[in-house]
C-alpha cells in the first residue's frame, strides 16, 4: 500500500504504475467519477483510494466495492448503481475500470464538512451532498478505513453466497419514480418506475407498461414507494 499527499487521481496513478496495486490519497488534483465526471477531493476531508486486482468477466467489481464500503460504513445506502448515499444525500462514489486484465477500483467518500460546491454536472447540487460527519481524520486512521474497505471486498468476493440479494438490501433506487438520461450529458430522459435488481447487476425498470433491464446509464429519483 502507498499513501500520498497529492496525487492527479488515485485511478490514474495505478494505471501508470502497473506494479503497484494500492494507493491511498489525502488530496486528487483531479477526482474522476463515472461518465467522464470530476470527483470534489479536498485535502483532509474525504478518503480517496484505488486498488487493482485481476479482472474476471463475471465479477461485479461496482457493486461488490459498493457493498464494501457499506460494510464499513453501514449508515451508507446505494443509489444505483455506484453513489453512496446518507439521509438520502450523495456521500461518495465509486469509479471502477477494466485496464487490460485489470480492474482499478477507486472509491472516494466524504468524511468531514457540509460544505460543497455545485457538481459539475448540473444534477447533484451542494446541498444534495453530505459527509460521514467523522473526526480527528488523519494518515492512520486513513490507512484504517482503506484497508477496512479492500479487506471488505475481497471478503465479499469470496464468501458472499448472494452478492446481488445484498446490494438489492442496501439499494435505495427500488420502488422509486426515476428520469432515465440518454447519457451523461443529455438532458433528454424517460421516466419509469424501478422494480428491483437483475441477476447481472441491472437495473429493472418498468417503462409505461415495457420492462427493461439497464445495465448502465444515469438515473435520478423522482419519488419513492
Amino acid at each position: 500500500m502507498k499513501y500520498l499527499k497529492e496525487v492527479d487521481s488515485t485511478n490514474e496513478y495505478l494505471k501508470r504504475n502497473p506494479n503497484e496495486d494500492f494507493l491511498i490519497a489525502e488530496y486528487q488534483r483531479e477526482g474522476k467519477g463515472r461518465l467522464g465526471r470530476s470527483f470534489y477531493s479536498p485535502a483532509q476531508r474525504g478518503l480517496y483510494m484505488s486498488f487493482s486486482k485481476e479482472a474476471k468477466s463475471d465479477e461485479p467489481a461496482t457493486i461488490i466495492a459498493a457493498l464494501a464500503v457499506c460494510k464499513v460504513f453501514p449508515e451508507l445506502e446505494i443509489k444505483w448503481v455506484n453513489d453512496l448515499i446518507l439521509n438520502g444525500k450523495k456521500a461518495g462514489g465509486i469509479l471502477c475500470e477494466l485496464v487490460d486484465d485489470r480492474f482499478i477500483i477507486g472509491i472516494g467518500l466524504n468524511l468531514v464538512g457540509e460544505d460543497f460546491p455545485d457538481f459539475a454536472d448540473g444534477r447533484v447540487k451542494a446541498n444534495e451532498a453530505t459527509s460521514l460527519g467523522l473526526e480527528n481524520i488523519n494518515e492512520a486512521k486513513l490507512i484504517e478505513l482503506g484497508n477496512e474497505i479492500r479487506n471488505a471486498y475481497f471478503e465479499i468476493l469470496n464468501s458472499c453466497p448472494n452478492i446481488i440479494d445484498e446490494y438489492s438490501s442496501k439499494c435505495s433506487s427500488i420502488g422509486c419514480d426515476i428520469a432515465v438520461y440518454d447519457n451523461y450529458a443529455s438532458q433528454n430522459y424517460r421516466l419509469g418506475h424501478s422494480l428491483g435488481i437483475g441477476e447481472n447487476g441491472g437495473l429493472i425498470v418498468d417503462f409505461d407498461g415495457t420492462i427493461e433491464v439497464l445495465n448502465a446509464g444515469e438515473i435520478t429519483i423522482r419519488n419513492k414507494d
